[in-house]
């Protein structure tokens, strides 16, 4: 099974979160990207995504508030 590449805008909306900090997170390593066209078109493997959500997932006793 090929893994669904998603766009940044999408990936922003899922995240609840800008643009520009998904290409952040995709500059500092912490989002794997491919690049589709010769300057723009990065896309997120949805596997990628689904990763980082789960190393960013807090317990509800953990969270300091």
């Amino acid at each position: 099974m090929t893994d669904k590449l998603i766009c940044v805008a999408k990936v922003a909306k899922r995240l609840d979160c800008s643009r520009r900090y998904v290409y952040t997170l995709i500059h500092n390593g912490k989002l794997a990207a491919l690049r589709i066209g010769e300057k723009y078109g990065l896309r997120v493997p949805e596997s990628s995504l689904l990763n980082f959500m789960k190393t960013r997932r807090i317990n509800a006793a953990d969270y300091d508030s």
